[in-house]
């Protein structure tokens, strides 16, 4: 069973609208991107995992879950820009990447 109590949720503003996020624990951050067309709550179960010695961090992508969804075509380059938007937001200088799926194209991207 997930401790939903170690998560915390929040929204950064982004040029495409506001970009929501989950969050478990401190330290490195570890950026969780996920496969379309889910959300963030692809890593519920892995958020508190990875936050016990981390700073786990799940955004929906944009147009997805609780994220912006701004008019126009969806790309893996918007996606990309969107994601970069969010971690300037938050403030990660160096993180660990993880992207499952098309996260895992958003990543390379």
């Amino acid at each position: 069973m997930t401790d939903t109590n170690t998560l915390r949720k929040g929204y950064v503003p982004s040029s495409f609208g506001q970009l929501h996020y989950a969050e478990s624990g401190t330290g490195e951050p570890v950026l969780l991107l996920h496969q379309t067309p889910r959300s963030w709550t692809e890593y519920l179960g892995v958020l508190p995992l990875v936050g016990a010695g981390n700073r786990a961090i799940a955004p929906d992508t944009l147009g997805y879950g609780a994220s912006a969804k701004p008019q126009g075509r969806h790309s893996i380059e918007r996606f990309a820009d969107a994601a970069g938007e969010l971690v300037e937001e938050l403030g990660l200088d160096r993180f660990h990447l993880v992207g499952h799926h098309t996260g895992g194209a958003i990543a390379v991207e």
